[in-house]
């Protein structure tokens, strides 16, 4: 009968975890009762594990945000170049008009030269000048209305993912994705001790058997990278030292970044 291989979790890096936890919850688990308490108790941990980690690399809401960053960017060149193409044709009666938004879109320049909190309000007040001070029907008029609503609806959007994203960081609680790994390596740990008790009681059931046999190899790769990384970080220490030794320097001991 096969036995269940250990493993030094809390040597592992903080993705190297969170990757062994994933094909750990990708296994086919033995369909008994008790068994799936303790394994879906670890792709519940795992999930809220993951969510911490994406969150503290990256949201989610960045993309979109620099998505409608560009977008609002390319609207505003598309109504600089719009304005700059009738100031060059005779439009009779709208004269006053395409001066007066020429005007208006020099005094406030180009807003992407400016940090894109201030873009946002640049913008706002941009397009509430061209419709204060030329008013709507004349920029339909003269064919900018599109223009000008392309670039209000990429500004607005802009705005409320970057709301959306910090109303997401202040609900972030410092130390929780160290918080959730805990848990997941607990999950883990209670998982593997109902596996190894039900597998000595269902000595017959070769559903338990797979997945140990299956388990057992994750482990072994990842104790391959443990081991390889305490060498490497032994081979280091001991280089370190005999510089030092030389020099008559001292070094600071790294971090345990585990």
């Amino acid at each position: 009968m096969n036995k269940l291989k250990r493993i030094s979790i809390s040597k592992m890096r903080q993705q190297q975890a969170f990757k062994f936890f994933n094909r750990v919850c990708a296994l086919i688990a033995p369909v008994t009762p008790e068994f799936k308490i303790y394994y879906d108790e670890l792709k519940k941990a795992n999930e809220e594990y993951e969510k911490t980690l994406s969150f503290h690399h990256k949201s989610l809401l960045t993309e979109k945000i620099n998505e409608y960053d560009k977008k609002r960017n390319l609207s505003w060149r598309a109504l600089r170049t719009a304005v700059n193409s009738l100031m060059l044709v005779p439009n009779p009666g709208y004269e006053s008009v395409i001066k007066e938004a020429d005007l208006i879109l020099g005094t406030y320049g180009n807003p992407s030269r400016v940090p894109n909190t201030e873009q946002t309000g640049i913008i706002k007040n941009l397009i509430d000048d061209l419709y204060t001070r030329i008013n709507k029907d004349n920029c339909k008029d003269l064919g900018i209305n599109s223009f000008i609503e392309e670039l209000q609806e990429n500004n607005n959007l802009f705005s409320e993912y970057v709301v959306r994203r910090q109303d997401e960081r202040s609900t972030h609680i410092p130390g929780i994705a160290r918080m959730n790994r805990k848990k997941t390596e607990k999950a883990y740990r209670n998982m593997t001790q109902s596996l190894e008790v039900l597998s000595d009681l269902e000595s017959g059931n070769q559903d338990f058997q797979t997945f140990i046999i299956s388990l057992n190899q994750l482990i072994e790769e990842e104790n391959v990278i443990i081991k390889a990384r305490q060498t490497r970080n032994k081979n280091k220490k001991t280089e370190d030292t005999q510089t030092n030794s030389e020099t008559g320097a001292t070094t600071e001991p790294e971090p345990n970044l585990a």
